[in-house]
């Protein structure tokens, strides 16, 4: 995930900017930095949605090796096209989302954040992000004014990303602190 399409629309989108300050077409630059904001904020929301849907189905995959059933029941019925049901996009956590993992795994994120302030702002910056993306598609993206500069949602998503790669391996640490406590619980194959 370190060099991903948001990191080469940005690099390239720097390049048209310099370009185009160089040879004096300032409205040009107004006019690219403007779609490209909204770009931006797409590019990323869109390529978090991916990242946390195919981590989600790995995870699911290597609990459940024995039991593909399961792993497709949670991927057709809790993930298919239900990513943004997932977040309370008007909070400033992902509560919301941690506790479709049940109230401990809730606890057990909430213990991180308040002990990681790396983790909490990738947290907020990442709902900050798919915030904006729903203001963007439901209030007529033409004449949508992304207020951030295109480096301030880049920072955004430079943030978020750390949220992003690393829920995974939360997912697996809280799974053995658990297992732990409780040897031999839960669903046979998990």
């Amino acid at each position: 995930m370190t060099n991903s399409i948001v990191d080469t629309l940005y690099r390239d989108f720097d390049s048209l900017v310099t370009y185009l300050e160089s040879v004096g077409e300032i409205s040009f630059k107004s006019i690219a930095d403007e779609n490209f904001k909204k770009n931006l904020v797409l590019s990323s929301a869109s390529y978090f949605e991916t990242e946390l849907l195919d981590e989600l189905t790995a995870y699911f995959e290597l609990k459940a090796p024995k039991s593909p059933e399961i792993k497709e029941f949670l991927v057709n019925k809790g993930l298919s096209r239900q990513y943004h049901t997932l977040f309370d996009w008007n909070s400033n956590n992902a509560n919301t989302f941690f506790s479709l993992f049940g109230n401990e795994f809730k606890k057990f994120m909430n213990d991180k954040i308040n002990s990681d302030n790396v983790l909490k702002q990738s947290i907020n910056d990442f709902i900050e992000l798919g915030r904006e993306r729903n203001r963007l598609v439901h209030q007529n993206f033409g004449n949508y004014s992304v207020e951030k500069t295109a480096k301030e949602i880049f920072k955004l998503y430079d943030s978020a990303k750390y949220f992003i790669l690393n829920l995974t391996g939360w997912l697996n640490e809280y799974n053995a602190c658990q297992q732990r406590l409780i040897p031999n619980a839960g669903f046979s194959g998990l």
